[in-house]
Order: C-alpha cells, then structure tokens, then sequence
C-alpha cells in the first residue's frame, strides 16, 4: 500500500436528532475543561460547503481511489449533502453515509434520493443484540435495532452500496458470525468495528470504562473472524464462477446469432423481430403476421376472421441461454404461443409474438 491516505473521516456536523444516552459526541457538559468548547460552538463552526469541496478535490488529487465516511451528528441534516454528493458522483469519488436512519430521517433520504443521480453508500448501524437471548419485542433498543435493519433491506437495490455498521464487545461477540451471514443474504454488507474504552470523558466516541468489555484477542475470536473471512472468500470465488459462465453463454449466442447471419451488435428488439422473421422459413411454421379484417372498424377480440382470440402461432423454442433448439437434424424444434393481438387504425390486427417468448442474456 503506497504512502497515501486510504480512508478520509469527515465530522459534517454534531447537530443530531436524537439523544442517545451512550452518545458523548452530541451532548453539552455541566463542568468540562475550558479547553472543550459546549455545542454551540460546534454547530456554528460547521464546515462549508466550500471548504469540504475543495478538500474533496485536493484528496483526489493526492489519492484517487481513497474512501470518505460521511458522518456525524446526522449528516442528513445538513441542507448541502446533495451539492457534496453530486461533486463526489461526478468525480468518481469514493463515499458511503454513515446514518442514524431513525423514522425522522426518511423523508430527507427519500429526499436525498431526489437530488442526487444515485447515492454511492448508506451505512447505518444494527446492534447484535437483536440476536441476544434475553432480547425482547418489548424492549425499544431491540425495536429500534428491528427497524433498522428493515429500512436497510429495503434501501438494497436502490442505493448502490448499503452497509450495516456492527460494534461489537465481548459480551456480543458471539453473535458476530450469525448477524453477518444473515445480512450477506439479505443484500447488506458488513463494517465490523470492536468497542475501544474511551480517551475522555468528553466528546469521544466511546463511553466504555471497563475493560472487561473489551473483545479479547484470543483464538476463539480469531476462529470467529476466520470463518466469516472463509464465508467471503468462497462468495468472491462463486460470483467469478457465476460470472464465467454467464460470459460464455453470451458468447455462444453470439456466435449462434453470426451463424445464422444476423448482426450480434444489432439491438435486442432487432434480434427478437430478425428471428419472428426467420419463423416464417420454418417446416408448417403457421406463423401470422397480419390478418386484414373484412370492414373497417375494430373488432371485439374473438370475433371476425374466426376467433382472434384462441390464435397460436409457432415460434423457435428457446432455451435458458437464448440459443434456438434443433432437433438431431439441425431442424430448429417449433413451440407455440399465444400471440399479443394488437388492432391497427381500426383495419388491421397485428398478432405480436410477446417478447418474453425470446429470453436472452444480452
């Protein structure tokens, strides 16, 4: 790894809408050093808006692959994030926000979501303690760890890359291996971070005293980590294979496509109608393409011409990778389909084959 920074932290602001009791960063201390300020200091000595996009562009320059945490406070507070998000966008810089992602904060990631081409990461915390035994559904801190998790689930798909925050100590510790397997499945990435005892009283992190809470760094823990490494190891080496094989069915269509002379550059719409087309080549193939109606005039579907609405046509049979099936003589096998009956200023009725029929990988 060279000399450079790898991970930029930046405090965008204390100002928080809740008041977590085990929280040292958002509060205001009766008696304190005079040389910590109270947070009014703080939420008037904000960063700007400008100062974090020119930092921002000095860092990209210095490193252009390193990652910035977007935290607080709650930095969905800040009425700029949206103007921060779309310089990093639009400068590929690396970012993920870390949230609190209470029920307050929805409508200003809904927001968000908005303002911005996409959001890069959202990181927000689940306690391990939704798996403790002695948890219950009576208990708010277990109901705000639920809610979290299920607001985070539901932001998989939507924002690129979303991320549970785990802080674990030794009395958690346990849990460590289940909550990760778990939210791997659920689409949401991992950070796991172990408690550390706080440097001060005031304005730290952590609040933790005892020691004894501290993970310990034996070899029941390392097994621990050792086999969530595994877990990862073995979903990177799945996902190649996955990706191997998806690329080489693609390349077999391609080269079913060239074979039978059509263009595998051409757009997919052309390929479905390029193949309807060839349909009409087959042995019987009974395809339809236009019945003419005797009148002007729309007809009630099932009526004129015999009944439209029990029309079957055949069509090539395709297989999972978008390849035409052919019989042990080369002959491609037929399949039939209900067409999509569409009528056409009244006069005509084109009969469709749904698109559906033709599945490709491209």
């Amino acid at each position: 790894m060279k000399d450079q920074i790898q991970i930029v932290s930046w405090l965008l602001t204390r100002r928080c809408n809740l008041k977590c009791s085990y929280c040292a960063i958002v509060k205001d201390y009766g008696l304190k050093p005079v040389k910590y300020p109270d947070m009014k200091h703080y939420t008037e000595k904000e960063m700007s808006t400008e100062y974090v996009i020119e930092t921002l562009k000095k860092i990209k320059l210095h490193n252009p692959d390193a990652f910035h945490l977007f935290y607080g406070g709650e930095p969905l507070l800040r009425r700029d994030l949206s103007e921060i998000l779309n310089f990093c966008n639009e400068n590929d810089i690396h970012y993920t926000i870390i949230t609190n992602n209470s029920d307050d904060i929805q409508p200003l990631i809904q927001k968000l979501l908005h303002e911005v081409e996409y959001i890069q990461g959202l990181t927000s915390s689940v306690d391990p303690m939704i798996l403790n035994d002695y948890a219950t559904p009576e208990d708010d801190r277990y109901k705000k760890c639920i809610a979290g998790l299920e607001r985070l689930k539901n932001y998989t798909g939507v924002i690129k890359d979303v991320v549970a925050e785990i802080t674990v100590d030794n009395n958690s510790i346990d849990n460590l291996y289940t909550l990760v397997k778990m939210l791997t499945e659920a689409g949401i990435n991992s950070d796991i971070t172990t408690v550390d005892v706080a440097k001060t009283p005031y304005y730290d992190f952590s609040n933790v005293t005892d020691e004894s809470q501290l993970v310990q760094r034996d070899q029941h823990v390392k097994d621990i980590f050792q086999k969530i490494i595994d877990d990862r190891i073995a979903e990177e080496e799945a996902a190649r294979i996955e990706n191997a094989e998806r690329f080489e069915k693609i390349r077999k269509y391609r080269e079913a496509l060239a074979a039978d002379g059509i263009d595998p550059d051409m757009p997919v719409d052309d390929h479905f109608n390029t193949v309807v087309t060839k349909t009409q080549n087959l042995e019987k193939p009974n395809v339809i393409t236009t019945l003419d109606m005797e009148s002007p005039g729309a007809a009630p579907m099932g009526e004129g011409l015999g009944d439209l609405g029990n029309v079957e046509i055949a069509v090539p049979q395709i297989d999972e990778i978008g390849l035409i099936v052919k019989d042990d003589l080369g002959r491609p096998v037929q399949t039939i389909a209900k067409p999509l009956i569409e009528v056409v200023q009244g006069i005509e009725v084109e009969v469709k084959v749904m698109e559906d029929i033709l599945q490709t990988c491209m």
